[in-house]
């Protein structure tokens, strides 16, 4: 699968940018079906101050948009959820629910879930307990199906900070019991997972977190 760039916002109030936010998107889905890709993961984006609301509705009428030029291909659209920073969408279950059931084809549209993401925007995954209750509830607002991706990473920043600073795996504010968790949780063994973690130095660092991912899961 690919990641949208970073500076498409679905959820922007101003028309012109909007549009354009569009028409960006829009490219990259284009080349996505080209390439024979799954789906393209994309931050919701941020309401820039308008409200919630607002930015809910903006980012729903977008996948609408995309969705009738899009017409026919197989790739489909991912919401990220986001560390819950300013103005961003995407900071609960919930917001991310909100968005999906306003899209007229809402079952075309999957989730990615970023473990950073969910410790900064107040989602303690830390012990088991704290994990099972969070996961339980994904699946519970979500749907266990509409999660079809994670990124891995560890949190620079403490729980709730609203801040996406990502820590190399098992070196930050989260350590390695989430991601143990999540290695055996059966829900999701199927799921694909990405690293998202400072590269130096590379790519050395990629294959040191691999090793200690494989080796968090219960043989």
């Amino acid at each position: 699968f690919a990641h949208a760039n970073y500076l498409i916002n679905l959820a922007t109030p101003v028309p012109a940018e909007w549009h354009r936010a569009v028409d960006v998107f829009g490219d990259e889905l284009d080349r996505a079906e080209a390439l024979g890709l799954p789906f393209v993961v994309i931050h919701p984006g941020s309401h820039r101050g308008d409200g919630a609301e607002g930015g809910i509705r903006r980012i729903a009428r977008a996948i609408d948009v995309l969705h009738e030029r899009s017409r026919g291909y197989r790739v489909r659209i991912v919401l990220e959820n986001t560390a819950g920073g300013g103005a961003s969408i995407g900071r609960s279950f919930e917001e991310l629910a909100a968005v999906i059931g306003a899209v007229a084809d809402g079952d075309r549209v999957g989730v990615c879930l970023d473990t950073c993401h969910l410790f900064a925007a107040g989602y303690d995954i830390r012990s088991p307990a704290g994990y099972r209750a969070t996961m339980t509830r994904a699946v519970a607002v979500l749907g266990r199906r509409r999660v079809v991706a994670f990124h891995l990473n560890d949190a620079k920043q403490p729980l709730g900070s609203g801040l996406d600073r990502h820590e190399k795996i098992g070196r930050g504010e989260l350590g390695v019991g989430p991601f143990r968790h999540l290695m055996n949780d059966r829900r999701f063994a199927r799921v694909p997972m990405a690293l998202e973690t400072p590269k130096d130095p590379e790519p050395r660092a990629d294959r040191e977190a691999l090793a200690l991912l494989r080796r968090l899961r219960r043989r």
